[in-house]
């Protein structure tokens, strides 16, 4: 049984990766977006066709898969390394500056407000914020994603206004706790012999308190040698 996706090469035969990318992303093809971009040599050449191939409206492939809410297939262009969250639309009237967030809010805004579309929606928003996609970029109208939902999706607007993203925090070790020395302190025991030999000398007494003296100059040049 022939694939069917070598009926997609067939219609675009001699037509470039970037070409046959954006075909893919209008027709909602993730295989054969996956086969256009295995035949890249390195992540950073499929990165690079990634991002910077669009459609003659100048509307690149992330915009494309947003304008139509293709969940799944945005959900894997996201995880691409080196792939770009933000790219500006080319493209002239109203939706100039777009980008593919205002693109996913414009497709929501066309669903019947149904529980159903508002819920698909919120996750649609969701993956992409947390995927990295900036919430308060404008437009070239001034617009961010925000101020274009629409009047009846209330909870849509609070959900992007409120959301933070929980980046990875960095993990935080306990200080240390202090360890008993095995080490005397020196300044700790020459109080003790001083305590201890002062208990002996009892100072009444001028021969006995000169050799306490001698004795106590000793321990300090030992300790300063």
């Amino acid at each position: 049984m022939a694939d069917p996706r070598d009926v997609e090469y067939e219609e675009f035969d001699g037509a470039s990766p970037a070409e046959q990318l954006v075909h893919a992303a209008r027709g909602n093809n993730l295989d054969l977006m996956k086969d256009i971009l295995e035949n890249c040599k390195s992540e950073e050449e499929a990165a690079d066709l990634l991002n910077n191939a669009k459609d003659g409206n100048g509307n690149y492939v992330y915009h494309i898969a947003a304008s139509q809410g293709l969940y799944e297939m945005i959900d894997w262009l996201t995880r691409q390394e080196g792939f770009e969250c933000d790219p500006i639309s080319q493209t002239s009237g109203e939706q100039a500056g777009d980008t593919p967030l205002h693109s996913a809010v414009r497709f929501i805004n066309n669903l019947p407000p149904t529980p159903t579309n508002l819920t698909a929606g919120q996750e649609l928003v969701d993956l992409m914020l947390e995927a990295g996609s900036e919430k308060d970029i404008k437009n070239k109208q001034g617009h961010t994603p925000i101020t274009l939902v629409a009047a009846q999706n209330p909870e849509l607007k609070k959900f992007i206004q409120n959301y933070t993203f929980d980046d990875e925090e960095e993990e935080t070790y306990p200080a240390p706790e202090k360890q008993e020395s095995n080490y005397l302190d020196y300044d700790e025991v020459a109080k003790e012999d001083d305590d201890d030999e002062r208990s002996v000398y009892s100072g009444s007494d001028s021969e006995e308190e000169e050799e306490f003296n001698r004795r106590k100059a000793e321990r300090a040049k030992k300790a300063g040698s």
